[in-house]
């Protein structure tokens, strides 16, 4: 029920909390999510693994890219 920014931004923070190729998932109810989540994928480097959408709900699972220390 967030709108965005607030999913892509919690997204960021989990990915930088895991290690390197652990896959984090986001549930998002907001449409600008299916931009954009992909286009945070792009600039930061990480793998949209999948996507999906279904009654409303979108599902991207997203794997972490490998952080520098200064990240």
């Amino acid at each position: 029920g967030l709108k965005c920014p607030e999913p892509v931004m919690m997204l960021r923070n989990a990915l930088r909390k895991v290690e390197t190729g652990s896959q984090v998932k986001l549930i998002a109810t907001d449409p600008s999510t299916l931009r954009d989540i992909p286009t945070m994928c792009r600039f930061m480097q990480h793998t949209l693994v999948s996507q999906t959408e279904r009654d409303g709900i979108y599902e991207f699972v997203v794997s972490a890219r490998t952080l520098s220390p200064h990240a």
